[in-house]
């Protein structure tokens, strides 16, 4: 064999190389799961935000993707607000000049302690993971069923947990158990301070709530797009084929969108309805159904008709009228590829 029939092959090898990896490449970096029995992992910051190490002891650069571990606790900086992925399903997100701590770190028994300023937490798929807790001032949080749960502490020291849909159990100090369910909200002090329970209007919502109302709406697209590519053959699922042997055949949890630049939840086996309304579609029965019900057009309403939190009518992911709290503007969100709109994010478009 002669030195270029030899470089010939060679080249042949590389360019095959080559088109197997192209082939591929969509598979291994779109849509990739995000696979861990922890949660707490930064899933989207919009402005600044410091991490405590509990291991080291030392404050850090808050960064999209940083995954917090137990003990660690998250400070947001003013004009700013951070949205973290708890068990797959479920999110926490903090307001401007807030901060926690990851009390316990794994997924089945997930446990946060509000230090200062606003919580809220979209708990979803808690029948499939697992209890959440969150600790405000002595007081313990159970949440047991999907829904919206909100807590705030005051420059006073008062705090206040809601219920916007749901229901937690909540634990004193003393060890006294009172259970809380929709437009219940609770008003407590530390100490021995005595709590009281009273009803509140669920559509009277601020800014904090407001955002994970487009949060859900914004995921809930994202999981379109992922969802789509699926059906279309752009990763390894479609490729190989759902009724096989398909490494996405029962796949479930958090899927990383380039597109967005974060993380969005892909359900098990049946479509998903978030807390807010927003529609998930689960790939085992999109592509089963040759991609059937899934929508293509990129801006279109994914979210069901139902009573949800703020005052859009027919929709719960429609923008919040209700009273602002904390109305000094956002700063653009770090390490995404969104562009503001009226205080908002929207997304580059998806082809």
């Amino acid at each position: 064999m002669n030195k270029a029939t030899k470089r010939t092959e060679q080249w042949v090898g590389v360019f095959t190389c080559l088109v197997v990896l192209l082939a591929f490449l969509p598979a291994m970096v779109l849509g990739q799961p995000y696979i861990s029995t922890k949660g707490g992992l930064i899933n989207v910051i919009e402005g600044q935000a410091e991490v405590h190490n509990a291991r080291d002891m030392r404050w850090e650069k808050a960064k999209p993707l940083l995954q917090l571990r137990q003990g660690d606790e998250l400070k947001i900086h003013e004009n700013s607000r951070v949205e973290m992925l708890l068990n797959p399903g479920s999110f926490v997100r903090m307001g401007p000049e807030s901060a926690m701590r990851l009390v316990n770190d794994r997924l089945t028994a997930l446990s946060l302690e509000l230090l200062s300023g606003s919580m809220e937490v979209e708990a979803g798929n808690m029948k499939s993971i697992g209890q959440i807790v969150v600790s405000v001032s002595g007081q313990q949080f159970n949440m047991r069923k999907d829904g919206i749960y909100r807590f705030d502490i005051k420059e006073s020291g008062s705090a206040t947990a809601r219920v916007f849909r749901g229901e937690m159990v909540t634990v004193a100090a003393n060890g006294k158990t009172s259970r809380m369910k929709k437009s219940s909200i609770a008003t407590f002090g530390s100490g021995d301070a005595k709590e009281a329970f009273n009803h509140f209007d669920t559509k009277q919502i601020d800014n904090l709530s407001e955002w994970g109302v487009f949060r859900s709406e914004q995921l809930a697209q994202s999981n379109l797009g992922v969802i789509r590519s699926f059906s279309q053959g752009y990763y390894p699922g479609g490729l190989f084929g759902y009724s096989g042997f398909g490494p996405y055949r029962w796949s479930c949890g958090w899927y990383y969108d380039p597109f967005y630049t974060f993380y969005t939840y892909m359900p098990c086996q049946n479509n998903f309805f978030s807390p807010y309304g927003g529609f998930f579609f689960s790939p085992v029965v999109v592509v089963t159904n040759a991609g059937r019900g899934v929508g293509t057009n990129r801006g279109e309403s994914l979210s069901r008709s139902h009573d949800s939190i703020g005052p859009s009518p027919g929709s719960g992911l429609g923008r919040g009228s209700g009273p602002s709290s904390g109305s000094s503007p956002i700063s653009a969100p770090s390490g995404g590829s969104m562009r503001s709109e009226g205080g908002r994010q929207s997304a580059p478009a998806r082809h």
